[in-house]
């Protein structure tokens, strides 16, 4: 997590303002189970602790926020969780080819990798992943791509096209619980 402190011209630059930002944020961060915070003072307006360490806080000796941004680590857990796919469109140009657009949401597909479309719950295998600049052997999570599968399965606008053993739950119900009140009125569970 990163905290850009901003505004701090208006302070004159303030390290004890500064600090009791910081300290007053590690306090309800920790709270809440954040522990790995790293706290910069900056002027967005006159580009202090920004891209380059800034004069007017030699009090500071910790990255700038671009430098932090650039460098940090950010994990990607879309990418491990199962393939799905939402078909946004079928893709029938001519009577030869059909395939099924979408952008991928989860996981990653690999060309002849087995697929299931949902809800049908019929089977086929992936033929060709393509692209505007090509077919690709393997697509990953925010890749706008069209699928072509092996068989010609009915799969409609809608449909979702995911991995063979790892299916999501299809369901017709769900409950869900009403955190507020509108108009007076409290409705705590709702079923449909």
């Amino acid at each position: 997590m990163v905290v850009a402190v901003n505004k701090l011209d208006l302070v004159d630059y303030s390290q004890e303002v500064f600090d009791q930002i910081e300290s007053d944020y590690r306090a309800f961060a920790a709270e809440i189970g954040l522990t790995q915070i790293v706290c910069v003072p900056v002027s967005a307006l006159r580009g202090d602790n920004i891209t380059e360490p800034s004069t007017k806080t030699p009090w500071y000796h910790g990255p700038t926020l671009l430098g932090y941004l650039e460098t940090v680590e950010v994990e990607d857990v879309t990418r491990d969780r199962p393939f799905r796919m939402p078909v946004q469109w079928v893709n029938r140009p001519d009577h030869d080819f059909r395939g099924y657009s979408g952008t991928i949401v989860g996981g990653t597909i690999r060309a002849g990798q087995p697929v299931q479309a949902l809800p049908s719950g019929r089977r086929s295998r992936i033929a060709r992943i393509t692209t505007f600049d090509g077919d690709l052997a393997e697509a990953v999570v925010g890749q706008a791509v069209t699928l072509v599968l092996e068989d010609e399965i009915d799969v409609s606008r809608g449909d979702v096209l995911c991995e063979e053993d790892r299916a999501p739950q299809v369901a017709d119900q769900f409950e869900a619980t009403s955190s507020g009140c509108t108009n007076g009125r409290c409705s705590p569970v709702v079923r449909i």
